[in-house]
């Protein structure tokens, strides 16, 4: 009886409490306070980037620690007409942004909101980074990606056929990532190849979740004007110990 209620104990430490958790499980979730619509979310390795959806105001973009501290904002880019606040994404060095409605521009700045370079898109929504290329999702053009140099160059585009209202996107290492907010219908969270493949999928939380944003093991995706929450997701990136290995730990105990 030992032995077996050892094993079991070995078991849970090995596998851990991912081992248990389904794809789409929110883990987490914090409030956005003020008058804020949750529009895209980045993570620049320390705090989660969160944009705001207004045509007015400043401070449109506020640094959050994961639960839901803020500590610190500052003003994006703006075109003529319109700031940077639809799709957001980190580089390592530096941010990405969309100006969607009027410009129509991709802009790279820096965390404190000076302009490095920027390039036109197509209605461009999400974006994600690779370590070398972007990618963006086209928000009226029924769920078409396209790869970008950092300077504007398209490299290939391809249509996810799921996607009918792409909005933020991020990268998970392997996989890209989107959220589909179409206006009517359900919400998605979608995770497809560099080709347009679908992998998975699951029922986004919140009712208008358009952020969408990944840490290497998270998901991180805002609400934007539903419940107003940045929802900490289990996207089945943690790695589970393989069968063999649960075959290697009895055999110990033989």
């Amino acid at each position: 009886m030992m032995k077996k209620l050892f094993v079991g104990f070995a078991l849970v430490g090995v596998f851990g409490a991912c081992a248990f958790a389904a794809l789409g499980d929110v883990i987490s979730s914090f409030p956005i306070t003020g008058n804020i619509m949750a529009h895209g979310v980045a993570w620049n390795g320390q705090y989660l980037a969160v944009t705001d959806f207004h045509y007015a105001g400043s401070r449109m973009w506020r640094h959050y620690t994961t639960t839901g501290s803020l500590v610190g904002s500052f003003d994006p880019p703006r075109g003529p007409y319109s700031p940077v606040q639809f799709g957001a994404e980190f580089d390592g060095t530096y941010y990405w942004g969309s100006d969607l409605f009027r410009q129509k521009y991709v802009y790279r700045f820096t965390t404190q909101g000076s302009t490095i370079s920027s390039f036109p898109a197509p209605d461009p929504s999400g974006i994600a980074w690779d370590g070398e290329y972007l990618w963006i999702m086209s928000l009226y053009d029924g769920g078409t990606v396209r790869q970008y140099t950092t300077g504007g160059s398209v490299v290939k585009s391809f249509r996810v056929a799921p996607i009918t209202s792409g909005y933020d996107m991020a990268w998970d290492g392997t996989y890209l990532w989107c959220a589909n907010r179409p206006l009517s219908g359900p919400n998605y969270i979608f995770r497809f190849t560099t080709q347009g493949s679908v992998l998975a999928s699951f029922a986004a939380p919140g009712t208008f979740t358009t952020g969408c944003g990944c840490d290497g093991r998270y998901l991180w995706l805002s609400d934007n004007s539903g419940t107003r929450r940045v929802y900490q997701v289990d996207g089945g990136l943690t790695q589970n110990v393989a069968p063999s290995s649960v075959g290697k730990i009895k055999a110990l105990f033989r």
